[in-house]
């Protein structure tokens, strides 16, 4: 029997207070991982409040800074995600998955990830090391797609793809990160490599039938 296709799974993504002077940067970041990742609805809450919780992504990440030994008062993602999974779970959430976007650092929590965090259905994602717009819009776009990727076809917590040149390999390098972006924007087609490509579309999410669609509130 085929699998059964789920439509327009609903993604908030959300960005703290010191994003929102580049608002439409990231809306057109959102809409380009829409592009390219069918089956989903987007909803952009930018800094206001999420899944009908009163929690704003500042709200969230203020609650999740812990003190670093080697860089003091830091954003800890775990601790951001578990809050944001609970928000998901709450029953007047109108929302399948959380995505939030920081300007701020933060603890790297595994091997691979170091400007992204997901756990269960939430993940943070730091813009810390971008110092255009350009760069930001591209460097947002494409890790994105890696924790969309993530939430579509991981097998384990931390997965990544052996292949150097594919959105779904670790996240550890911004230049790394910023080769594949680049080679993104310029070409318009995605990075993600032929089996991480098929794995995608075996995902109970991915649904050509169902562009996926973006909101903004």
């Amino acid at each position: 029997m085929a699998s059964v296709k789920i439509a327009n799974a609903t993604v908030t993504i959300g960005w703290t207070s010191d994003l929102a002077n580049y608002d439409s940067f990231l809306t057109e970041a959102v809409e380009e991982c829409a592009r390219v990742i069918p089956g989903c609805h987007y909803i952009i809450v930018g800094a206001n409040e999420i899944a009908n919780s009163t929690h704003t992504a500042d709200i969230v990440l203020k609650q999740a800074v812990g003190m670093s030994r080697l860089d003091g008062w830091i954003i800890d993602p775990l601790d951001a995600v578990q809050l944001l999974n609970l928000i998901i779970n709450n029953r007047h959430s109108n929302t399948d998955y959380i995505i939030l976007l920081t300007k701020q650092k933060m603890t790297p929590r595994q091997i691979g990830d170091r400007y992204e965090y997901h756990l269960n259905n939430s993940a943070v994602i730091s813009l810390k090391p971008c110092q255009t717009i350009d760069d930001m819009q591209k460097f947002t776009t494409l890790m994105l797609e890696h924790v969309m990727g993530h939430f579509y076809i991981e097998e384990s917590p931390h997965a990544h793809c052996i292949t150097d040149h594919c959105t779904m390999s670790d996240a550890e390098y911004y230049h790394s990160i910023m080769e594949l972006a680049e080679c993104e924007k310029n070409f318009s087609l995605d990075s993600f490599c032929g089996d991480c490509k098929e794995r995608l579309r075996a995902s109970e999410l991915w649904n050509d039938d169902y562009p996926s669609t973006v909101e903004h509130r």
